[in-house]
């Protein structure tokens, strides 16, 4: 269902830096003071606290809408075999679970976050929704790198929550520092089909084909609990995905 395209960030490890530049790494991820922007709010009134890393300001929290932007609804679909087959814009909640919401948002399939609501604006982009909150978009695949690339090689520990809240601890990564505000959140994905909630995060990118919606699979990002690296995959389009929002 996945095809792994890249594991670890960045080129340059820690066994090549000397002890002073060492020291100097974990200084940076351990004392940085996150820029705070404005929060925004969506179609359903849910308030997102924003966040200034580099160049782009983030949500720091995932998205829970049930409304394109424009008021159009978003179907929630709970039974498994309905999810994978449907063509059209959809949500659920882990497992179920409402009380998965509040906390850690909504998960999408790639139809949504394209905008893809009904027949018609399958093939047509003037039809399509916009799932973001206005003045934001759903991130691209190099939006999310130049995050990535911004923080560099501890970029999931920076990104990561801090603590053991809600990441399950593993003695194969470091404790997330969140020295960005990033904060993120393992929310699993839809079903439980590749990731339980406090083991990983999954983040949809808008980057994908626009025309093709079989052939051909969506790029996304993903933070794992027993890992201190950044992952990339292509995921299949019924995937259901956590999704943050990047100021236009």
């Amino acid at each position: 269902m996945k095809k792994l395209l890249s594991l670890l960030l960045g080129i340059t490890l820690l066994t090549g830096c000397t002890k002073d530049e060492k020291t100097n790494a974990a200084d940076l991820i351990n004392n940085e003071t996150p820029i705070m922007g404005n929060p925004i709010s969506d179609f359903d009134k849910n308030l997102y606290p924003t966040v200034i890393i580099g160049s782009q300001t983030w949500t720091q929290q995932n998205l829970n809408v049930s409304h394109y932007s424009d008021g159009t609804l978003i179907p929630q679909v709970t039974d498994y075999y309905q999810w994978i087959t449907t063509t059209r814009g959809a949500w659920c909640y882990y497992n179920n679970d409402p009380a998965t919401g509040k906390t850690y948002g909504k998960l999408y399939n790639w139809y949504a976050v394209v905008g893809v609501y009904n027949e018609a604006s399958k093939k047509d982009l003037s039809l399509r929704k916009k799932l973001a909150p206005p003045g934001y978009h759903i991130p691209s695949k190099s939006e999310w790198l130049a995050l990535t690339n911004y923080l560099g090689i501890y970029a999931a520990i920076r990104m990561k929550e801090a603590g053991y809240k809600h990441w399950q601890s593993s003695d194969l990564a470091k404790t997330g520092t969140n020295s960005s505000g990033f904060t993120a959140l393992p929310g699993g994905d839809a079903f439980g089909l590749t990731g339980a909630i406090g083991t990983n995060g999954n983040w949809w990118s808008s980057t994908g084909s626009i025309t093709n919606f079989t052939e051909i699979d969506k790029w996304s990002l993903h933070l794992f609990s027993r890992s201190d690296y950044v992952s990339y995959y292509d995921m299949d389009i019924n995937s259901g995905l956590s999704v943050r929002c990047i100021k236009d």
